[in-house]
């Protein structure tokens, strides 16, 4: 009985000792929230910044930079400079510039990311329209240090549907599956803030091919099935809806604004005459909630409805001919070929974007208006 207890004790003693063998102390760790990448006469720059933890220190964060050849070479550099051993399992944002990204892919960079377990598995990754040194360097007065910035800048962007999100465990899966193509967060430096500017696009090897306006990327987004809702849109009218009217701006053209509440996607997909072809129905529920021009909803309902849908489709097709014009395709249509058309997606799955290019894209929006507001 004896021997059963001492045994019992040494393998808690050796269970305790494996989990504290790498511990670090909160006093002795620098807490990276921000990693940045680009490339400067084809050397890898990489940044980090840290809070402070001083009531005495100037300012609430350090940033250290580093010239090297790997992301993993970066870190006992980092260590060299630093008040204390570098931790990555907080890092929020990883940012790159479109520079770098237009020369060689995103891959590289992320391999020691994806290798080490004690790295954020949820950071979010961002591209950067011009240096991302600029960004760094930068003072934003009245914000909170930058890390937390971009962090909230990137969730309110998610929540209001205004770029592609995804975080370094989404691009993994993006980047490794055949029937998609990667899209993250596009941001850029304006005067005394940061604005989102849209998408950046991304080929299976990371390297930047195009971008998406804020506009566009709310319908990429809603064609993923990934739209937060509601969905503000607003569109300009065509001509014949214009006639004198109190309500015109200054412009002299019809607008209207619609909140889009509910969707529904519905794709067919099928292989015709050597050629991928797909049927999206698209059916959205919405409510008026701006119109710049004198029109009776209630009356003229069926062509009202009729021209939404023509205008939302004239988007919608607009944003798909970039897409395969790029050779991408980030809505994830090799998904529904390799479901429904298999022995045809297997002979073109190492080649899918440049397959899709060629494919036959079918929009049908299907709008139905639930509600124009309380007072005509």
């Amino acid at each position: 009985m004896r021997r059963k207890i001492q045994l019992a004790l040494l393998s808690l003693s050796i269970l305790a000792l494996a989990g504290c063998g790498d511990r670090i102390d909160v006093e002795d760790a620098t807490l990276a929230l921000l990693y940045g990448m680009e490339l400067e006469d084809d050397h890898l720059n990489i940044y980090e910044m840290n809070p402070v933890f001083n009531k005495n220190a100037e300012k609430k964060y350090e940033m250290y930079k580093v010239s090297t050849d790997t992301t993993r070479h970066a870190r006992p550099i980092f260590n060299s400079k630093m008040n204390g051993q570098l931790v990555t399992g907080k890092v929020q944002v990883l940012m790159f510039s479109n520079d770098m990204l237009e020369k060689e892919g995103i891959m590289p960079y992320l391999d020691s990311l994806y290798r080490d377990a004690k790295n954020a598995a949820n950071m979010r990754l961002i591209t950067v329209k011009g240096s991302v040194s600029s960004i760094l360097n930068s003072e934003f007065k009245d914000k909170p240090i930058l890390p937390t910035y971009l962090t909230n800048l990137i969730d309110v962007g998610k929540r209001t549907n205004q770029a592609a999100f995804v975080t370094d465990q989404e691009f993994h899966t993006q980047a490794f599956e055949k029937g998609i193509t990667p899209a993250i967060t596009e941001i850029q430096k304006k005067e005394e803030n940061i604005q989102i500017s849209g998408s950046s696009l991304l080929d299976n090897r990371g390297k930047y091919r195009a971008s998406l306006s804020r506009r566009e990327s709310a319908f990429m987004v809603m064609l993923q099935r990934k739209a937060n809702m509601p969905l503000s849109i607003t569109l300009t009218m065509p001509t014949e809806f214009k006639r004198p009217s109190l309500l015109k701006n200054i412009s002299g053209k019809d607008f209207i604004t619609m909140t889009v509440f509910n969707t529904k996607r519905k794709v067919k997909t099928r292989f015709s005459q050597g050629q991928f072809a797909f049927d999206v129905h698209l059916k959205m529920e919405v409510a008026i909630e701006e119109r710049t021009f004198e029109a009776n909803i209630d009356n003229e309902l069926r062509n009202f409805t009729r021209v939404l849908n023509e205008q939302i489709k004239k988007e919608l097709d607009a944003l798909l001919e970039k897409i395969q014009q790029n050779k991408l395709d980030p809505i994830g249509f090799g998904i529904y070929a390799r479901a429904f058309c298999y022995p045809e997606w297997k002979k073109v799955k190492d080649n899918w974007p440049e397959t899709f290019a060629e494919a036959k894209v079918n929009i049908y929006p299907d709008i139905t208006i639930r509600d124009h507001g309380v007072t005509e």
